[in-house]
């Protein structure tokens, strides 16, 4: 994976496939905190030529608070002075696009394509700045 797209909270695999949260990034590496009860010990790390993408899934997005509607999945209500939009994720075949909605109109006219969970999660903090509460 390309260390420039990645951010801190990314939730990727290593190279055992088990899910890493991504709490630390430095030259080489990523770092996962990690704790025995209240105590931290040593982090987890993984080099980025060892991480993989976690593939978008209809069940992912259902993880991350996404909620099937008309359109297909609807996101989060962001509320703004100047105007409220939807952000919506749709499944076209086996891929997912990303759409922003703004008034009823689409900003985003052919969609966005996301692969994986970490794409969607830069592209939700991109798009609100906020996270994207992921519940793996």
């Amino acid at each position: 994976m390309e260390a420039s797209s990645l951010r801190i909270g990314n939730y990727v695999l290593d190279r055992g496939g088990k899910t890493l949260r991504i709490d630390h990034i430095d030259f080489y590496k990523v770092y996962m905190d990690m704790f025995v009860g209240l105590q931290s010990v040593h982090p987890l790390t993984e080099y980025y030529g060892n991480l993989q993408p976690i593939p978008l899934t209809e069940e992912i997005l259902l993880k991350c608070g996404f909620e099937r509607d008309a359109a297909g999945f609807l996101g989060s209500d962001q509320s703004d002075t100047a105007f409220r939009s939807k952000i919506y994720v749709s499944k076209h075949g086996v891929k997912f696009f990303l759409w922003i909605e703004c008034e009823d109109n689409y900003f985003s006219e052919n969609g966005i394509e996301i692969e994986s969970l970490h794409q969607l999660q830069n592209l939700y903090f991109a798009l609100t700045g906020q996270e994207l509460e992921v519940s793996l």
